[in-house]
């Protein structure tokens, strides 16, 4: 029982780490797909290319690894599918928020996600909720709000539209953890770009424009990139409780400054600072707890030991 509680601690600081690693490469994905945004690829051809370049390395990874179809095997082929389409409608509505109202209103509102996620990892994967998680995220919200400082008119249309996505995205975690406990990390993240390709290919025909050969080197980093991350963020959900996860989805606005600095050379203000001191500091509460529980389990282990 206490060699399980130490790989359980361990596990989780693995979980902790490879979601870190996946928000690092979002980021960093999602800033090359701004680049080629800014070249007049429209969201649609950008959307489907994203989704094409994601299944090569993960077709790939199957027939490196598993030379067979082993990993599309599943007996929840509608879970797979609701994952699919919850995914798809998250996405939407992120696109359709980002015109109706302003860029950091709608982020802002978008890290809601996280406190869904909460809730909703205590009503369907039973997860007990720790007053170091309620912290972690409390202080997480904070740094987001200091940081974007969104307008108070939180009942807008552009809004309620950023909250419908955020919550789909909350979803999507929960179903994607229900499923790592039976089904390969690799099917779990490829059939949601199998559906993410079918749903925009019917709108390609006016909005392709010819790709140049330098954009296919881009399209093809952010395709590696991005496969990559929901690979670790699957295996993280496989890993980790969503509770202990659930707060560090607010690196991901840290990753984005870093990346806003690299690419456009924005000097991120004083507010961004302050913000994401709360948010680091909300990830340092979780980490301290998770390391603090390892640090137990490997004395309880050494006492029997001797």
């Amino acid at each position: 029982m206490t060699v399980n509680l130490q790989k359980n601690k361990l596990n989780t600081l693995k979980g902790i780490a490879l979601v870190l690693f996946s928000l690092f490469l979002y980021a960093y994905s999602d800033a090359l797909i701004k680049v080629l945004l800014n070249k007049n690829y429209s969201v649609e051809q950008t959307t489907f290319l994203r989704a094409f370049t994601r299944l090569i390395p993960l077709f790939g990874a199957v027939a490196l690894f598993y030379r067979s179809w082993a990993p599309l095997k599943t007996n929840r082929p509608w879970a797979h599918l609701s994952n699919a389409v919850i995914g798809c409608a998250r996405t939407y509505a992120f696109m359709w928020a980002f015109k109706l109202i302003p860029l950091a209103e709608a982020s802002a509102l978008s890290y809601t996600s996280a406190i869904f996620f909460v809730i909703l990892s205590v009503v369907f994967l039973n997860e007990k909720l720790q007053r170091y998680h309620i912290i972690a995220i409390v202080l997480g919200a904070i740094g987001v709000v200091i940081a974007y400082r969104p307008g108070l008119e939180i009942f807008r249309l552009g809004a309620i539209v950023t909250l419908v996505g955020a919550f789909f995205a909350a979803v999507n975690k929960i179903i994607i953890r229900k499923l790592s406990f039976q089904d390969n990390s690799l099917g779990i993240v490829i059939y949601p770009n199998l559906f993410l390709l079918l749903i925009t290919l019917p709108f390609l025909g006016e909005n392709w424009k010819p790709v140049e050969m330098e954009d296919w080197l881009v399209f093809l980093a952010i395709g590696a990139m991005a496969a990559l991350a929901q690979y670790s963020f699957a295996i993280a959900l496989r890993l980790t409780k969503g509770l202990t996860l659930a707060p560090y989805d607010y690196t991901y606005f840290c990753w984005i400054i870093l990346m806003e600095y690299l690419f456009t050379d924005v000097t991120p203000t004083e507010f961004v600072l302050v913000g994401a001191v709360f948010i680091i500091a909300g990830n340092a509460v979780i980490l301290m707890e998770e390391f603090k529980k390892a640090k137990e389990a490997k004395k309880k282990i050494e006492a029997l030991a001797s």
